[in-house]
């Protein structure tokens, strides 16, 4: 590089600054999309507390038997 500190295209931190800057510029609009963050965020724990938990130990589902 010359002198440049940006990250060469398609490299990790070129897709991490694309990711923050998409961010950046939705933030001003986020109460647009959920207008209700904590009623959003019950509705979301009600869903996944309805889902069963861990089963009663470690299984094995693939590979040889032992």
């Amino acid at each position: 590089m010359t002198g440049n500190s940006a990250s060469p295209p398609g490299s990790p931190g070129d897709r991490a600054a694309s990711v923050q800057d998409f961010y950046d510029r939705l933030a001003p609009d986020c109460h647009l999309i959920c207008p209700d963050w904590d009623a959003g965020m019950a509705r979301q724990a009600t869903a996944l507390s309805a889902l069963p938990g861990p089963g009663p130990g470690v299984r094995r589902v693939a590979g040889p038997e032992i």
